[in-house]
């Protein structure tokens, strides 16, 4: 008993380990499991910073090779040490073959973004990486300050968010572009504005005709607009790009709280099956539990109590 207790408790020590170990992206191209130079950041986080030694254990993870347990190995000296991850064991499959867990391909969903101030940015990043994005795209609007764009900052933030968030790949970040240049002229355009009639983005996804829409391109993209909002000549811009346009209720939110609930809205919307979410009333009748031992025990005792009350009172009139 001893013995298979000590097995019991080593066995969740090490998953513990494995689940804590450092977690480094190494790139989403790499597709064959070798020896991995890694950064100088990254030399600097595991030796500095984790003060991980000779052999320790970490993980690394790129779309293409999915993710390995790696042992850790230094090489060079103090002043200018190397470090390689030495791939032991597969954890997870690349994503072409299922490493995302799920069999369904999956819908892109990019988010389009007027450029914002470094803290607000880096946040709007960090939550879209978290959420399932695909691929971030900074877009130039008549009130945005384009001259706040930092992409290597901001695709830093993204590698880190991946990192924590168990993701195996890594969204690319880009440069700012004008709306009629974006890419993709079938990509579904979700563009949230201030206080249209256009009607609520929840309300407009569970309308089958966007599902149909976004079934058929499999790329969406949710676009937030910056601190002041859009332009007419924006609107114009959208309105060619066939953009639809969704609003996210009467608050006038920050420009990175609308991405996250927008972003939000989608990704549960076009994940979950069948409307699993609408309420009851408007989906197939729940059946009612069957009721437990105790409580048919419980009831047979409240309906005696009422009857015995029910003769006492009609004796009691009798008698009078």
């Amino acid at each position: 008993m001893m013995a298979l207790a000590f097995s019991f408790c080593l066995i969740c020590t090490t998953a513990v380990a494995l689940q804590s170990s450092p977690r480094l992206w190494v790139g989403d191209g790499m597709a064959a499991p070798s020896a991995v130079e890694l950064t100088a950041a990254q030399v600097n986080y595991v030796s500095r910073v984790m003060r991980l030694k000779e052999g320790d254990e970490i993980r690394v993870f790129g779309a293409a090779m999915g993710e390995w347990s790696a042992r850790l190995a230094y090489g060079g000296d103090r002043r200018s040490r190397t470090a390689r991850a030495l791939p032991v064991e597969e954890r997870r499959a690349p994503l072409a073959l299922g490493g995302d867990d799920s069999a369904a391909p999956r819908l892109e969903i990019e988010v389009w973004f007027a450029p914002l101030k470094k803290k607000r940015a880096t946040l709007l990043v960090e939550k879209a990486v978290e959420l399932g994005a695909t691929t971030l795209r900074a877009v130039k609007t008549q009130y945005a300050d384009v001259r706040a764009f930092n992409g290597a900052s901001l695709f830093a933030t993204a590698i880190e968010a991946a990192e924590q968030s168990e993701r195996l790949d890594v969204p690319d970040v880009h440069e700012p572009a004008a709306i009629a240049d974006l890419p993709g002229d079938n990509t579904v355009v979700l563009a949230c504005v201030e206080r249209t009639d256009d009607g609520h983005l929840l309300a407009q996804l569970l309308d089958p005709a966007l599902g149909d829409r976004l079934r058929q391109s499999g790329r969406c993209a949710v676009l937030v607009g910056p601190e002041g909002g859009f332009s007419d000549a924006d609107l114009d811009d959208l309105r060619r790009r066939n953009a639809t346009f969704v609003s996210l209720g009467d608050p006038i939110l920050r420009a990175e709280t609308a991405a996250i609930a927008a972003l939000t809205l989608v990704v549960a919307a076009t994940t979950c099956t069948s409307h699993s979410y609408l309420p009851p009333s408007a989906a197939s009748p729940v059946p009612s539990p069957s009721p437990s031992p105790s409580d048919m025990r419980e009831e047979e005792r409240r309906r005696h109590t009422t009857h015995t009350q029910e003769e006492e009172r009609r004796q009691h009139t009798v008698d009078d």
